[in-house]
C-alpha cells in the first residue's frame, strides 16, 4: 500500500465514504423511486394496462376467462390487477396512481428480499449496497422504455429478481434460512406464471450461473 502524501490525504474521505456508503445508496434509491413514481404518474396507462385492467374488472364481475374475454397469457395478471382496482375504488385515487403505487411497493418488497439473501451470503456492506442499488435503478428506471412500468414483463422481472440473486455467486443457499429461500421461490413462481414461456431465458441464465459456480 502506498504511503504517499496524496494517498494519506484521501484516507479521511475514504473512511467517510465507507461510513456513510449505505445511506448514500439508500438515498439514491429513494430519489430514483420518487423520480420513477413521478415520471410514470405523468405517463399514465398504456394500451396493455387499459386492456388488462378492463379484463380484470370483468373477472371481478363474474366473467369467465377465455370465454367472455380472450388473452394469450394466463389470467394471473387479472387477479393481481384486482389490487389496484380495489385500492382506487376504496380511496378514490386515480387507477394509474394505484397501479404505480402498488408496483413501487412490490419493488420495495423485492429489494428487501434481495438484501436479505445477500446478507446471509456474508457479503460486505459495500457489495450489498452496490448490488441492491443497481437492482433498484434497473427496476425503477429501465421500465421507462416503451412504458413497461407495471406491465407483465416488468412485474415478472421484479418478482424473479430475488430468486436469480439466490442462485448467483453473491448468495449462499446453504446459509440462507428456509423462509427466505421459500419466499424467493414463491415470488419467482408468481412471476413466471405471468408469462411462462419466458422461463426458457431464465433457465438458460440459471444453468450458466450454476455451471460457473
Amino acid at each position: 500500500m502506498s504511503n504517499s502524501p496524496t494517498f494519506d490525504s484521501l484516507m479521511p474521505f475514504c473512511r467517510l465514504c465507507q461510513k456513510y456508503a449505505l445511506w448514500f445508496w439508500v438515498t439514491c434509491a429513494v430519489i430514483a423511486s420518487l423520480a420513477s413514481a413521478w415520471g410514470h404518474m405523468l405517463i399514465g396507462l398504456n394500451n396493455d394496462h387499459l386492456t388488462l385492467l378492463d379484463q380484470a374488472q370483468q373477472l371481478r364481475q363474474g366473467a369467465i376467462p377465455y370465454v367472455d374475454y380472450t388473452d394469450v397469457s394466463p389470467p394471473l395478471i387479472h387477479l393481481l390487477y384486482w389490487f389496484p382496482l380495489a385500492l382506487a375504488s376504496a380511496t378514490g385515487i386515480k387507477l394509474y396512481t394505484a397501479l404505480n403505487l402498488l408496483t413501487l411497493l412490490t419493488i420495495a418488497a423485492s429489494l428487501t428480499v434481495a438484501h436479505q439473501l445477500l446478507l446471509y451470503g456474508r457479503q460486505t456492506i459495500h457489495t450489498r449496497c452496490v448490488a441492491v442499488s443497481s437492482l433498484a435503478f434497473a427496476l425503477l428506471c429501465i421500465s421507462f422504455i416503451h412504458q413497461l412500468f407495471a406491465d407483465r414483463e416488468h412485474l415478472m422481472v421484479i418478482l424473479t429478481a430475488p430468486w436469480m440473486i439466490l442462485y448467483s455467486p453473491l448468495a449462499d443457499r446453504k446459509a440462507t434460512p428456509a423462509f427466505w429461500r421459500m419466499l424467493a421461490a414463491v415470488m419467482a413462481a408468481v412471476g413466471f406464471a405471468l408469462k411462462p414461456y419466458f422461463y426458457i431465458f431464465y433457465l438458460a441464465m440459471l444453468l450458466f450461473t450454476l455451471q460457473r459456480r
